[in-house]
């Protein structure tokens, strides 16, 4: 996974043997092996890897949490397309760089799997 994404701090992997280290599989509720959890921004997401337990898996997994959780909107009429039976929260920004986007692009990136973020831009 380094390999494939270079850049700092994106991704960090860790190894526990909850074996020796009971405190922290208790903390984090670590009762099967191998368990892989997620952390964004320091916080543990409420859902956990439920995929086949081999190396493939485990990468296509992280390769999808990599990806923005903000779907791009080009235009407002866009809106008009979105699937009404699914949950969105919806921001307009007049700059990707702003410190709103940067925070909206956060709480994205935190709560991805409990609904969908669409934004646009000027």
């Amino acid at each position: 996974i380094a390999k494939e994404y270079p850049q700092q701090n994106l991704i960090a992997i860790g190894k526990v043997d909850c074996d020796s280290d009971n405190a922290i599989a208790t903390k984090y509720h670590v009762n099967k092996y191998p368990t892989l959890k997620l952390f964004r921004h320091g916080i543990m997401t409420k859902r956990e890897y439920r995929g086949a337990r081999q190396v493939d898996a485990f990468f296509d997994f992280i390769r999808k949490q990599i990806e923005s959780s903000i779907t791009k909107l080009s235009t407002p009429s866009d809106l008009i397309t979105l699937d009404l039976k699914k949950r969105y929260i919806v921001g307009h920004f007049d700059d990707e760089n702003s410190e709103n986007y940067k925070t909206f692009s956060k709480v994205a990136s935190l709560l991805r799997d409990e609904c969908n973020f669409v934004a646009s831009s000027n």
